[in-house]
């Protein structure tokens, strides 16, 4: 029988391949502030501009954003997620509407 230490060990090592030196950093995930928010768009775009090829759909490029949200940022996500909101399909209607909902500071 494997432990459970031996299964999930696989899942980090995924993680931690596909994110790079992001997943070493705590300040790349945000949870709503908006003084944060064009930094963090920024720095995401930045790497799914540098790894195109881990991110072949639009629908990936959203879903690699949601995961690294958290806190009120991530219920915010997980509503949109959970409703297929046609804003997941589309990373430029995403961000467009993430900018509208954290960049004021009313959320």
């Amino acid at each position: 029988a494997m432990h459970v230490s031996e299964v999930q060990k696989p899942s980090v090592q995924l993680k931690d391949k596909n994110r790079g030196c992001q997943s070493e950093q705590d300040n790349n995930i945000f949870s709503g502030e908006a003084a944060l928010c064009s930094g963090f768009l920024l720095q995401c775009s930045l790497y799914l501009e540098m790894q195109p090829h881990l991110f072949v759909t639009k629908r990936a490029k959203v879903s690699f954003i949601i995961s690294l949200l958290s806190g009120r940022a991530l219920h915010w996500a997980e509503s949109l997620w959970k409703a297929q909101s046609p804003r997941i399909h589309s990373l430029d209607d995403f961000v467009k509407h993430f900018r509208e909902v954290f960049a004021s500071g009313n959320f």
